[in-house]
Parts: structure tokens; sequence; C-alpha cells
């Protein structure tokens, strides 16, 4: 999806997406998008100056409407994910994401919208044969940011990195679930019957 959107960022077009769902905006043209878009080798960077830590992120596509106004876009392959589910909550984390990515990009000096989005692709996995393509629908999911959290809670965030003690799980986690699962089923004794 990075390829397709390009295309339209170098000639300064909106993507078919968003012309179907009333957004003004075009893909954002910078020359050091491509580093921020990889986490791996640069990404957004931010060092709070009160905890002295290395924030990173890196958002999948960044919009940018009249106004010089950033959107911090992410692209998800899942079913999963839709206006309905985001709105329940049940994607709190992908709605930090897109906060997060947000806050840095307002900490490098940009100016950014509220309005987030997500682009959706869904397999069309109901075809009778794939005929050697897989085919996929583009949704938008819409999310309104709110980056105020982000700031508070870094001094905690500090503090727990800092600490020799290692914080509770948390039952909402489910990889703290699995942890908890894994520690459980190597403290249980065994018994080995031999022949």
């Amino acid at each position: 999806m990075k390829r397709e959107f390009d295309h339209y960022r170098m000639s300064g077009t909106p993507h078919p997406i968003m012309s179907q769902n009333g957004i003004d905006a075009v893909p954002y043209h910078h020359d050091q998008i491509d580093r921020w878009r990889d986490a791996l080798h640069g990404g957004l960077q931010f060092v709070d100056p009160e905890t002295n830590l290395l924030l990173t992120g890196a958002p999948d596509d960044l919009w940018v409407n009249p106004a010089g106004e950033l959107h911090v876009v992410d692209y998800k392959a899942t079913r999963h994910l839709t206006q309905e589910s985001l709105d329940r909550g049940d994607q709190a984390y992908y709605q930090r994401q897109l906060e997060f990515y947000s806050w840095l990009l307002t900490k490098m000096g940009f100016e950014v919208s509220s309005k987030g989005f997500f682009v959706v692709a869904e397999s069309r996995i109901h075809r009778e044969a794939l005929n050697h393509a897989l085919e996929f629908d583009l949704n938008l999911v819409r999310h309104e940011c709110d980056w105020q959290w982000v700031t508070p809670i870094l001094p905690e965030i500090k503090r727990c990195l800092s600490s020799d003690d290692t914080p509770a799980a948390s039952g909402d986690c489910e990889y703290c679930r699995y942890i908890d699962a894994h520690d459980e089923l190597l403290s249980t004794p065994t018994q080995t019957t031999l022949l």
C-alpha cells in the first residue's frame, strides 16, 4: 500500500479512498518520509527533555490537508478493524498508536490534525477461485486523536524502565496472560513414568 500511495504522493493528487470519503488531503511529500516510515532505520524521533527518553515511532503514512496540517495514517490488513469496533473502544491499542505518532509529530514541530485514519485492506476470501491473485477491498476508518495522555505518562514509563522490579502483569493484556500461563506451566510438577 505504501507504493500505491507513493504514486499519488509523487503526483500530488489524492488517492481515490480520500476522494470517496470526502477527505480534502493528499499524501504528504517530504524528503524524510521514507525514513519516518521505517521503524528499523529511523522513524519519527523525539528526546523528551524531562525524562531523557528517546521516543520513536513509524507511521505507515502521513497525509496533508490544505491548511498544512498532517493526518497520521496507519495501514491494517484485518477484517476486525471497523468504524464500529473502533468507536466501541475494542481496538484501543490502535487508537493509542495513532495518537502517539501524532504527539511525536507535534514535538517535532509539525502542525497535526486530530483526525487520524486507518486504511484497512480486507481480502476477498469468499471468491470461488483466486486465479493466482489476491484481491482486497480498501475501507477507511476514522479516529479523532487525543494525545494529551502521552506527556503525563512519560515519567511513569521512565520509573518503570529504571526499576529493578518487574511490573505486575495486567489481566487485560494477552501477552501478560501468555507469560502467566507459561510460568504456571513451568512451575507445575510433571510426572514421569518409566516402563
